[in-house]
């Protein structure tokens, strides 16, 4: 993972932590991959990304055999105290795209705030303005 680290992006930290998140609960949805694919079709962080499938593809080619909190770390790692936040919407969003927040998912979401520094206030209210985007009545 050392010299894979070297090698992550902005954009490669966000996805990872939204794959991560989309896995985390081993019941991986088409409807999830569908909405981080559409998200990185339209993010202003991916614009340069002309092929989303074959862009996560190769990240969860990359970054299969690594331990979720090892891919996390690295993650943050590399992400700049200003888009932690963006991240953590981010994953949250992932988290939410099947209608449900499990356990695991849960136990993921917390462990990414602690480990980003996100105040336990900030966080809940990005997971009130994500609840209120996937609003289906």
């Amino acid at each position: 993972m050392n010299n894979q680290r070297n090698q992550l992006s902005i954009e490669d930290a966000i996805a990872l932590l939204c794959l991560c998140a989309i896995q985390v609960d081993e019941k991986i949805k088409v409807m999830e991959l569908k909405k981080l694919i559409s998200m990185i079709s339209l993010g202003p962080i991916f614009s340069h990304i002309k092929n989303p499938v074959e862009y996560l593809e190769s990240l969860n080619k990359n970054y299969s055999d690594n331990e979720v909190e090892k891919i996390m770390d690295a993650a943050i790692e590399m992400l700049p105290s200003s888009l932690r936040e963006t991240a953590y919407a981010w994953a949250y969003e992932m988290v939410l795209a099947d209608s449900g927040v499990s356990q695991a998912e849960h136990t993921y979401l917390n462990l990414l705030v602690k480990k980003m520094g996100i105040h336990g206030e900030l966080a809940g209210k990005i997971a009130a303005v994500v609840a209120i985007l996937n609003r289906k009545e």
